[in-house]
């Protein structure tokens, strides 16, 4: 795609990029699941929505490609899937560990935040033979 096709992309997506200037990476945001390069395990999560929503169409080039990124997005925009496939392919790629042995942490500031994360991730990891645990508590 064109430089000018991109930013057109991004602004029919309403998505804002911010790109340090030795990120040289491709970053066109996706215009279809297909394009992530997602297994077919792990794209079965994604069999209820039509398309990716704007954050999963710009964040998934971004850490797929390795890079760190914030995302900011409204409540119920997709965040957390946005985050979670890159996780789960990236999960997939370890080699097997022993059960109860983590391979991925992710955290949240609050106990809601945790558990609707860890519902997230278990309906997304069922699909994949991967499992989740939510853990939460306070400090003493």
């Amino acid at each position: 795609m064109t430089a000018a096709a991109i930013e057109a992309r991004r602004e029919e997506l309403g998505v804002t990029l911010e790109v340090p200037t030795s990120c040289t990476s491709n970053l066109t945001p996706l215009a279809d699941f297909s394009e992530a390069g997602f297994s077919k395990n792990v794209l079965a999560s994604c069999a209820g929505f039509q398309k990716p929503s704007p954050i999963q169409s710009q964040s998934w080039p971004i850490v797929l490609s390795g890079h760190d990124m914030i995302g900011i997005a409204a409540t119920g925009s997709g965040k957390t899937l946005a985050f979670g496939l890159p996780a789960l392919m990236q999960i997939l790629a370890q080699q097997p560990v022993k059960p109860g042995q983590p391979v991925c942490l992710t955290l949240a500031p609050t106990r809601e935040l945790a558990q609707q994360t860890a519902r997230v991730f278990e309906e997304a990891g069922a699909k994949c033979g991967v499992r989740c645990v939510c853990i939460y508590g306070k400090l003493l």
